[in-house]
C-alpha cells in the first residue's frame, strides 16, 4: 500500500479566497441537488430569506428559485437557528443535532436579554405547550397565527417577546421555520417535519461540523471555526483535533483544510494550490463566502469592508466576488419579464464585463426572467 503524507504549503491572501471560492462551489458550480449544496457547506446563513435561495442556488450548475423552493416544500432542507443565534439553512435530517450541538451557550448568552424582556421560564414552558397542541393537528402556522394564538391563551407577544419565545423553542428542538405561506414565515413540529433525524450528541456533533467546515470553507482557522459555530476556542479545536486536516502557514496565522491523501508532494502542492478560474460572481447578501469566517480579510480588503456593510449596520449587502477576491457590490430590481443588474466596482475597470453579464445571465435564469439592463459603476 503507499504510504500517504499532507504536506504543508505558504498561503496568500488572494490564494485564500481564490481557493475558497473553489471549495465553496462557487467558482465552478457543480451540483444539481439545493439539499447536496446545504449537506456540503454544513449550514448555510438564511436570515434574509430571499438572498439565501440565491446563496443555495448560485452554487447549483443551473440555477433556479423553484428548484430551491421545492427542495424546502419537500422537506430535505430547512431553516432553523444552529448556531450562533442566527438563523441557517441545514439538512432537515442534521437539524435537531446541529441545534443541541450550541443551543445551551447560545441560550445561556442570551439570558440577559430574556430576563430583561421578562421571559420566565414558566412563561416559556407554557408557550410551548399551547403551541405543540396547536400545531399537532394544523401541521404549520404563519407567524401572524402563532402570535395570536399565544396572545390568546395570555401569553405576551408585544414588542420582541414572540420573536425570543420563538428562538427559544427553537433552540429547545421544539419547531423549526416551515416553508413559506407567501411572504409569512410559517413554524411546524421539528419531530413532525424532519422525521429521520440523526443523532450526533455532543462532541461528535461536534466534530461532524468541523469536517463539514473545513472541506467547504477551508482554508480556514481554528478561530473561524469556533465563530462561525459558537463555541469556544478549546472546544473547537479538541473538534478539529479530531478530523484529518492539512496545516497551512498564512503570516502568523495557521490555517486548515480537510486533509487529503497524496501519493507524493509534487503531486500535493500541485492541487493544494490550485486556484479556480478568474470568473466573476453576484454572490448573495449574507453569503457564506464572507459572513463564514471570523477573519474576512483575506477576501475583503477593510477599506472597502464599509461599502459592503454601510454605517456597519450589520446588512451585508450581496457582493461581486472575482478570483476569490469581493470587488464591489451589486442590486437588482426584478421586473415582470426581466432583471435589470446595477454593479457598483470598488476599483472601476477590474473585471471584465463579459465575465459579468455571464453571471447576471445565471441569475436572471434563477429568477426565471431575461437579463434586462445590465450597468456598472
Amino acid at each position: 500500500m503507499t504510504e500517504l503524507t499532507y504536506v504543508s504549503v505558504e498561503t496568500s491572501p488572494l490564494t485564500i479566497g481564490a481557493r475558497r471560492q473553489r471549495a465553496q462551489g462557487l467558482a465552478e458550480p457543480r451540483f444539481d441537488d439545493p439539499a447536496a449544496v446545504v449537506a456540503w457547506m454544513g449550514a448555510m446563513q438564511a436570515q434574509d430569506y430571499g438572498q439565501s435561495l440565491w446563496a443555495i442556488a448560485s452554487r447549483l450548475r443551473e440555477p433556479s428559485m423553484d428548484v430551491v423552493v421545492e427542495a424546502v416544500a419537500a422537506g430535505r432542507i430547512l431553516r432553523t437557528w444552529p448556531m450562533r443565534g442566527t438563523i441557517h439553512w441545514v439538512p432537515a435530517a442534521d437539524a435537531a443535532w446541529m441545534v443541541a450541538v450550541s443551543a445551551s451557550r447560545t441560550v445561556a448568552a442570551a439570558s440577559r436579554v430574556h430576563h430583561r424582556l421578562g421571559l420566565t421560564q414558566t412563561i416559556i414552558d407554557r408557550a410551548g405547550d399551547v403551541l405543540a397542541a396547536a400545531l399537532a393537528p394544523a401541521g404549520r402556522l404563519t407567524r401572524p397565527e402563532v402570535l395570536a394564538l399565544w396572545s390568546a391563551a395570555g401569553i405576551g407577544v408585544e414588542g420582541q417577546h414572540g420573536y425570543h419565545l420563538l428562538w427559544h423553542l427553537a433552540h429547545r428542538g421544539l419547531i423549526c421555520i416551515g416553508p413559506m405561506a407567501g411572504k409569512q414565515q410559517t413554524f411546524v413540529l421539528l419531530e413532525s417535519w424532519a422525521p429521520d433525524a440523526r443523532d450526533l450528541p455532543g462532541a461528535a456533533g461536534l466534530a461532524e461540523l468541523a469536517a463539514r467546515y473545513l472541506r467547504s470553507h477551508g482554508p480556514a482557522s481554528v478561530h473561524d471555526f469556533a465563530w462561525w459555530t459558537g463555541t469556544t476556542v478549546t472546544d473547537a479545536r479538541r473538534a478539529v483535533e479530531s478530523v484529518d486536516t492539512v496545516e497551512e502557514a498564512a503570516g502568523d496565522r495557521t490555517l486548515l483544510t480537510m486533509g487529503l491523501p497524496f501519493a507524493d508532494k509534487s503531486t500535493a502542492d500541485a492541487q493544494v494550490n490550485q486556484v479556480p478560474p478568474h470568473g466573476v460572481r453576484l454572490v448573495a447578501g449574507f453569503d457564506e463566502f464572507l459572513l463564514g469566517y471570523q477573519h474576512r480579510g483575506d477576501v475583503l480588503e477593510p477599506a472597502f469592508a464599509g461599502q459592503v456593510v454601510p454605517g456597519n449596520n450589520g446588512i451585508f449587502q450581496p457582493c461581486v466576488v472575482a478570483a476569490g477576491e469581493v470587488v464591489g457590490t451589486w442590486r437588482r430590481i426584478v421586473r415582470a419579464k426581466a432583471v435589470d443588474v446595477a454593479v457598483s466596482l470598488f476599483r472601476p475597470g477590474s473585471i471584465q464585463f463579459d465575465d459579468l453579464a455571464a453571471d447576471a445571465e445565471r441569475y436572471a435564469r434563477f429568477v426565471g426572467v431575461g437579463l434586462g439592463r445590465l450597468s456598472v459603476a
